[in-house]
């Protein structure tokens, strides 16, 4: 399992809380289409995701990721893949509310998902 939790600072700023916002309907497809490539590029026998849209405040959770196969380095290398193809594809918008009143819309990352290469037959 791997929960990704809200930080407390961003370029020198307290954060108080993120807001995120998401596009249901292409999410939701886009999700599916990660979901199915990790499956069959890491012979996984199970995947659970969990995004949260909305507030979110510093310390809570806001992505959870578990990944079930027969070897763990399949597992682990899916959970890899999973967290950073939800960032680069997902259409997910989150925006950081700062301590001194303004607020901030953050891009998502530029990932290389080249990078993610499926393990190997055993």
């Amino acid at each position: 399992m791997n929960p990704t939790r809200v930080t407390d600072k961003t370029l020198g700023m307290r954060v108080v809380r993120l807001e995120y916002e998401a596009y249901d309907a292409m999410a939701r497809k886009e999700w599916y289409k990660i979901v199915a490539e990790a499956r069959s590029m890491y012979h996984l026998l199970g995947t659970v995701m969990h995004h949260r849209v909305g507030k979110v405040a510093v310390g809570q959770t806001s992505v959870i990721i578990a990944a079930a196969s027969a070897h763990r380095a399949d597992a682990i290398d899916a959970v890899h893949f999973l967290i950073d193809s939800l960032k680069a594809r997902l259409p997910i918008w989150k925006k950081e509310l700062l301590d001194d009143g303004s607020d901030t819309w953050k891009q998502n990352e530029a990932i290389d998902l080249s990078l993610h290469r499926p393990t190997l037959q055993r």
